[in-house]
């Protein structure tokens, strides 16, 4: 017969209380996981400075290869960013934290020794897959390790990141460009990327598993309906809006979004339920939302041409 110390005796170790959670190394994974946000956020603004320095580089991309080099970034982490999320519930989310950390300092890596346009565009997928990795994995690990009664605060401190990264990405990125060539921007967030990794893998618990459906169908057919209405935005001022390449992928794109929304209500577990955007609320706070980045980011990509 097994006999139970009460809680009043019981080891330190045997047990952790709400409490437990805020001393030792715990108590610094707000700063971390606000730490990791800002990295693949600030990300997306801090390419923009490099577009000048890019410009003239020896890669001599053209206007539409450069808003390819930013939004190919942007187009992989915003379209995977909720089947990553579920990829974590799945198979664990510090794994897959860790690894999309990794996998951004390697995309990193490869575009800053990119020899050509190609290749730097297929580092900016890479590094935006670990982007799409990383960002969901944040803010379920604070809340994981987060107390009931100071949870409102610690998703306070993750959404001011969130919305100063956009500032910091500007500042850091005009002071490393201001003396160093483009390259430096990625080999100076890579080794960041590692060090953050490291602390993770110290600091945080080990994250617990839901069973999640990926809905690998429909992520494909967002993500092939974004990618197909981008192309025809950015490729219509060099090819012609009515061209037959631009009005192609238009109508790719309204045809692959009928479908995902033929999908999404037979799916057990849709990656966007498009039917959610029937509450007022929320179809008006999105496209607010959208509103805001969309002018924010536009900014970003047009100051930075100003200076070409």
């Amino acid at each position: 017969m097994s006999i139970h110390a009460p809680n009043s005796v019981r080891s330190p170790g045997s047990a952790r209380s709400p409490g437990a959670a805020r001393s030792g190394p715990w108590r610094a994974m707000p700063a971390l996981m606000s730490a990791c946000v800002v990295v693949v956020v600030a990300m997306v603004a801090a390419v923009n400075l490099a577009l000048p320095k890019l410009s003239g580089s020896e890669l001599h991309p053209s206007s539409t290869e450069l808003l390819w080099i930013v939004d190919a970034y942007i187009l992989v982490f915003g379209c995977l960013l909720i089947p990553c999320g579920a990829l974590g519930d799945r198979v664990g989310r510090k794994g897959v934290f860790l690894a999309g950390l990794g996998v951004f300092a390697a995309g990193c890596l490869s575009s800053a020794a990119a020899p050509d346009v190609t290749v730097l565009l297929a580092g900016r997928v890479v590094t935006g897959l670990g982007a799409a990795l990383v960002m969901p994995a944040t803010l379920s690990l604070l809340l994981q390790v987060t107390p009931p009664e100071r949870k409102p605060r610690a998703i306070a401190t993750w959404t001011g990141a969130t919305g100063a990264a956009g500032a910091l990405g500007t500042l850091g990125g005009g002071l490393i460009l201001q003396w160093l060539p483009w390259q430096a921007l990625f080999l100076v967030i890579a080794p960041l990327a590692v060090l953050l990794a490291v602390a993770v893998a110290r600091v945080a618990p080990p994250g617990e598993r839901h069973p999640a459906s990926l809905d690998l169908i429909g992520a494909a057919l967002l993500t092939a309906t974004v990618s197909a209405l981008l192309f025809g935005i950015i490729e219509g001022p060099d090819c012609g809006w009515i061209s037959a390449l631009v009005l192609g992928s238009f109508a790719a794109a309204a045809l692959l979004a009928a479908a995902f929304i033929a999908h999404a209500p037979r799916a057990a577990h849709p990656v966007l339920d498009p039917r959610t955007f029937a509450i007022s609320r929320l179809r008006t706070g999105t496209i607010g939302v959208a509103a805001v980045f969309f002018g924010l980011f536009a900014l970003f990509f047009v100051n930075a041409q100003a200076t070409c």
